[in-house]
């Protein structure tokens, strides 16, 4: 689970409070990772729709960076940071599909 997923919660405005508990946040990262790796793109997870909300979600971001690098889930390279920091948007950065390895 990624450092600091029960801090969230405490950066959020009242209005964007998450209902999200860490485990179910964790597998909803873990999924968005997952398809965004095999080139599908899906609706955003829960915490990425309320960083668009929060004060500083660079710094919402900093406290999420996974503790190993090169870690699957990594809360700051799922979707553009730029586009998220400055504009409140999500950009997805989706992988290109996997080739076919085996002949159908």
């Amino acid at each position: 689970m990624p450092r600091g997923a029960t801090w969230i919660a405490s950066s959020f405005s009242t209005a964007a409070a998450t209902t999200s508990t860490p485990l179910k946040t964790f597998e909803e990262l873990f999924l968005c990772a997952f398809g965004l790796q095999l080139g599908r793109v899906g609706e955003p997870p829960e915490l990425y729709r309320k960083l668009t909300q929060v004060k500083d979600p660079a710094a919402v971001l900093k406290r999420l960076e996974p503790e190993s690098p090169g870690a699957f889930v990594n809360v700051g390279e799922m979707y553009d940071r730029d586009a998220l920091v400055n504009e409140r948007r999500l950009v997805p950065l989706v992988a290109q599909e996997p080739e076919e390895l085996f002949e159908q």
